[in-house]
């Protein structure tokens, strides 16, 4: 019943010159399936119990029924509980538990301009670093490669918004 969550038979990777257009094909099936699938649970959520009692006529059970639209709650809940701050902590907590002054609750103060160094490739979201400190940032303008010096110009709730920083 549940072979769908058996990992996958190991595959040989692919060859340089195929990389690009599988994976862009790949993407597009991703988006595409993403796209559809959110589409539909959209424009399904609130007309499944208005069809309810159709499908009852039909002989569907009342626990069939039940079990669909606990189904579409869970989902979307997940969806929604995904871009929560509680979610945020739950997940991120390793990183929080890994710098210690954070997790005992001493936040490290950042200021508006703020200099600190690229951690990882924001494209726009990423990493960076200041002083011994790790933070979530979001590019303001294009991508800014892992490296790169930036400057704090502002905050989005606990993200801070950066931009590259020219040197001479």
């Amino acid at each position: 019943m549940f072979a769908f969550f058996r990992p996958a038979a190991h595959q040989a990777p692919l060859p340089e010159e195929k990389i690009d257009s599988t994976y862009r094909r790949l993407r597009w099936q991703i988006f595409a399936g993403i796209f559809i699938g959110y589409a539909g649970y959209y424009l399904l959520r609130k007309n499944f119990s208005l069809a309810m009692p159709y499908l009852i006529d039909e002989g569907y059970s009342r626990g069939d029924l039940g079990l669909a639209m606990s189904a579409i709650a869970i989902a979307y809940g997940l969806k929604i509980w995904s871009n929560s701050p509680l979610a945020r902590r739950v997940v991120l907590s390793q990183a929080i538990e890994d710098q210690p002054e954070i997790a005992a609750g001493a936040t490290p103060r950042v200021t508006i301009g703020t200099l600190g160094i690229a951690e990882t490739t924001l494209r726009p979201i990423g990493w960076i670093r200041i002083a011994t400190h790790r933070h979530e940032a979001l590019a303001e303008e294009g991508f800014i490669a892992a490296g790169k010096q930036v400057q704090v110009t502002g905050f989005d709730d606990a993200t801070l918004r950066v931009r590259a920083v020219e040197t001479a």
